[in-house]
């Protein structure tokens, strides 16, 4: 599956799929747990559902990225 990773400030980031069409809803889940703007993300190579990101306050996390519902 494709996937947008977006930015929303504050260090908190959100994974869209690209098959979703049109509005998107007003909630959408985010990960958050960086205090400072995300600089970096991938999706792991053997494990797609695993996301790193990389921030200014100098951590790297590491979360599962789906399922979830938009």
């Amino acid at each position: 599956m494709q996937w947008i990773l977006t930015g929303v400030g504050g260090g908190a980031l959100a994974v869209i799929p690209l098959t979703e069409r049109g509005k998107l809803p007003d909630i959408i889940p985010l990960f958050k747990g960086h205090s400072g703007p995300v600089l970096d993300t991938d999706f792991n190579p053997f494990n797609d559902s695993v996301l790193a990101s990389a921030s200014e306050d100098g951590k790297v996390h590491f979360q599962q990225a789906y399922p979830f519902q938009i």
